[in-house]
């Protein structure tokens, strides 16, 4: 009878092959950590870079923002200016006023200025807002100021378009001439009139409009408060993003 001896397993060389298994485990526990961690890293350095580029479009945005709004509060200052010609010209006897100047004066302050933020980067940064850069900033808090404030101008904008055509057009269309209205190019830059000719025209109808022309030029008056006011805002969340963000060395 043939007899099969297994062979001897020693203690140590069990011990050695325990060594291996636990040393292969550790390295690919490692490598597994050592590979989260570095995806983190990147994913980190990914974000932050995205959020600077979003920080930086937004700067841009503010400043074409601020520059707007520059040009609305001189435009809104020669309304004014324009009006209260207007009014003082309307308060002269019918026969006396010089009614060229008078047609002239109306169509330059039948505008209404109009003001629309880039909000480009201000919509993409909501959208962002799980990355922790801007989780971790209040920047929304400086955003939802701005667009507070925005949402009061497009109020005040409704607000006098309704005064103007209210007041302004129904006068023209009153009491311009055919040929002044063509002349005038209402629609256009160019409110110039061929002549004095008026259609319809009394004491009363001027004292009426130099009344509601008090109403316009309020309203014109707390534009450029609040333009003003907007702008403030618009450089604050600009200094905000450009402090917190480290934006100086890019600028």
């Amino acid at each position: 009878m043939e007899v099969h001896h297994h062979p001897h397993v020693s203690d140590s060389h069990r011990k050695k092959n325990f060594k291996e298994y636990f040393l292969e485990f550790l390295m690919i526990f490692l490598a597994v950590t050592l590979g989260f961690f570095a995806e983190n890293i990147r994913q980190n350095i990914s974000d932050k870079e995205h959020v600077q580029l979003l920080c930086e479009q937004l700067v841009h945005d503010l400043k074409k923002d601020t520059a707007a709004l520059n040009k609305n509060i001189s435009l809104e200052n020669i309304f004014t200016q324009k009006e209260d010609s207007l009014f003082y010209l309307l308060q002269q006897p019918i026969a006396k006023a010089d009614l060229k100047k008078m047609q002239e004066l109306i169509l330059d302050c039948y505008n209404v200025t109009i003001f629309r933020a880039s909000t480009g980067a201000i919509t993409e940064i909501k959208n962002e807002l799980q990355l922790k850069q801007l989780s971790n900033s209040k920047i929304m808090s400086y955003i939802t100021d701005y667009e507070s404030e925005l949402s009061r101008l497009r109020y005040m904008e409704n607000y006098q378009q309704q005064n103007e055509r209210q007041y302004i057009q129904t006068f023209i269309i009153a009491h311009f001439t055919a040929a002044n209205m063509r002349s005038s190019s209402i629609s256009g830059s160019n409110n110039h009139v061929i002549d004095a000719q008026v259609r319809n025209l009394t004491q009363n109808d001027m004292t009426q409009l130099s009344v509601s022309l008090e109403d316009i030029e309020t309203y014109d008056k707390i534009f450029i408060r609040n333009y003003s006011k907007t702008k403030e805002t618009a450089e604050r969340l600009m200094n905000y993003v450009t402090d917190e963000f480290d934006l100086q060395k890019k600028q």
